[in-house]
């Protein structure tokens, strides 16, 4: 979905692709909200999930309007409050759902003709990444979008990566290198 300048983004989660989000959102010329556990260096507008209700921060954030677009990008108990933080005619992509299931009131999407998304890039061929990563290369280039930091880890230290992962590394990207290796 293309956000134009202007428009308001809410943005669930504190990981990599957030912080591509935040950074696509303001090149954009766009307002970012960062909903997450962990503030993002940088963010101007910040939602504590574990401290504030998100429709109500959001709502105060935008005076009451609601936000343009929403991407979730954590699910679970986020959904609903993501979804309930849109505008009248809002649009929200999911990319992740943390639990196989949510639940929330179907006329928050009838009623306020909301437009709701899912992107699953496990479906993408190579032919598809090229494309995205063709055009997010000039954003690179221009420093408009940072690598995420790497942490490389021997194989047989699989189990310990692993538990870095669930910790929450705080955008770090856990990559296990077959042969040994690591840092």
């Amino acid at each position: 979905m293309e956000i134009a300048p202007g428009e308001t983004i809410l943005i669930t989660g504190d990981g990599v692709v957030a912080r591509a989000a935040v950074a696509l959102a303001l090149w954009r010329g766009a307002m970012p909200i960062v909903a997450g556990q962990r503030r993002l260096e940088g963010i101007e507008h910040f939602i504590d999930t574990s401290a504030r209700d998100v429709r109500e921060a959001v709502l105060e954030l935008t005076d009451g309007r609601g936000v343009d677009l929403a991407l979730d990008t954590k699910g679970g108990a986020l959904f609903e409050p993501t979804l309930r933080s849109l505008r009248f005619d809002g649009r929200m992509v999911g990319i992740f759902n943390a639990e196989p299931r949510v639940e929330f009131d179907l006329n928050e999407v009838y009623n306020r003709q909301l437009k709701l998304t899912g992107f699953a890039s496990v479906f993408m061929n190579g032919a598809d990444a090229a494309r995205i990563f063709d055009q997010l290369r000039v954003l690179f280039d221009r420093g408009i979008l940072q690598p995420p930091a790497v942490k490389t880890w021997p194989l047989e230290n699989y189990i310990e990566a692993y538990q870095t992962v669930i910790d929450g590394s705080a955008g770090i990207k856990q990559v296990l290198l077959p042969n040994g290796g690591g840092a």
